[in-house]
């Protein structure tokens, strides 16, 4: 996990909100951002049901600062409002 959250944070989501964490992504500088079929394996593999929230951090720091493109973040919306 290369999130700022889950790196440096103590799992503050979690006692702040009772949220559990499914981290999608590969580890270590120089790796690709998220990108959106990812999320749509992630969705595929895990019962939707069960996913509350999805937090994607931008810039990626612990990666250098790279982004997730617009086109793929706009993709990641819709397919979370079409899992409602």
């Amino acid at each position: 996990a290369t999130s700022h959250l889950l790196l440096h944070e103590q799992e503050a989501y979690s006692k702040l909100c009772g949220m559990e964490v499914l981290s999608l992504g590969k580890t270590g500088f120089g790796q690709p951002p998220l990108g959106l079929d990812q999320l749509q394996n992630c969705l595929e593999n895990h019962n939707p049901g069960n996913i509350a929230a999805i937090l994607l951090e931008l810039p990626h720091r612990e990666l250098g600062g790279k982004i997730t493109p617009w086109e793929e973040i706009l993709g990641m919306q819709q397919l979370a409002n079409d899992q409602d």
